[in-house]
């Protein structure tokens, strides 16, 4: 409560970590930043996730850090293309019809379509999906922005190196139900590694409470524990978690147009 008795709403949006770790985690448009990719003189924010990968009207508060122009500008085409096959994947499957008339010409002439349609003809003769490199740069990519933003560790450093240890990702088409729910449930973090003090990840935790009724009599259990809820950047259309493990590796798992369904796990060098 300010001077004037007006309450300000608090919000972990805003970085309230260590101050020397400003300029590689948040971007003002007059501040000095370092690029989260390659640590060089940040010029330009960096939207997390991208924007290709959202609908308009795009949310108000898309989450920015700073970037360089090289590294900025150096994944528009991959992007571009993951997400023209992630669509062409859904329509090819059956679980959309979202490509119209007007632009059926001009997508069924586009190469991620191609690789979409010969994977999936080549799924359905029972071979395993192959992973694509591009769509794995781009995944690794949007995995270190969300380890950035939420757990102010993850960018360019000596001792750290955007190469992750694993990339794994599938379409829900290739998901049990029971697995796609298991996958986007809380994370528990009762054996986790807690994140710097004002990250902003800390707007994700949770303390929840079980209770154990007695079948026969009033005695009651009850056990508090602590979980790390998903951030939901649009319904429907894309959400994440990042999360850090006790022997040092950040996680993150990611959600695409509910339908692909991803994981990146990082390790320092």
């Amino acid at each position: 409560m300010d001077e004037n008795n007006v309450v300000r709403e608090f919000s972990f949006k805003e970085y309230m970590g260590p101050p020397e770790l400003l300029p590689h985690v948040s971007f003002t448009r007059k501040g000095t930043h370092f690029c989260i990719y390659c640590g060089g003189r940040s010029d330009t924010r960096e939207h997390a996730p991208s924007r290709v990968f959202l609908r308009r009207p795009y949310p108000e508060d898309l989450r920015v850090l700073p970037a360089c122009k090289k590294c900025n500008n150096g994944f528009s085409d991959d992007e571009l293309y993951t997400e023209v096959y992630i669509d062409a994947m859904k329509y090819i499957s059956g679980r959309s019809n979202a490509i119209n008339d007007e632009n059926k010409e001009r997508i069924y002439k586009n190469k991620a379509f191609l690789d979409a349609q010969r994977d999936f003809v080549a799924y359905c003769d029972g071979k395993e999906l192959p992973t694509n490199i591009k769509i794995s740069k781009v995944l690794t990519k949007l995995a270190v922005c969300h380890c950035v933003y939420e757990l102010s560790e993850g960018y360019s450093t000596d001792i750290w190196e955007a190469t992750p240890v694993s990339v794994k990702y599938t379409f829900a088409f290739d998901m049990p139900k029971l697995e796609r729910d298991a996958f986007d449930y809380f994370i528990p973090m009762m054996d986790k590694k807690l994140p710097i003090i004002g990250s902003r990840v800390y707007n994700k935790l949770y303390v929840l409470e079980a209770v154990l009724q007695e079948f026969r009599g009033d005695n009651q259990i009850k056990q508090q524990f602590v979980v790390m809820n998903w951030t939901d950047v649009q319904d429907g259309e894309y959400k994440y978690v990042a999360w850090i493990e006790k022997d040092e590796t950040m996680h993150v798992r990611m959600v695409i147009h509910d339908f692909l369904y991803a994981e990146i796990v990082f390790r320092e060098k």
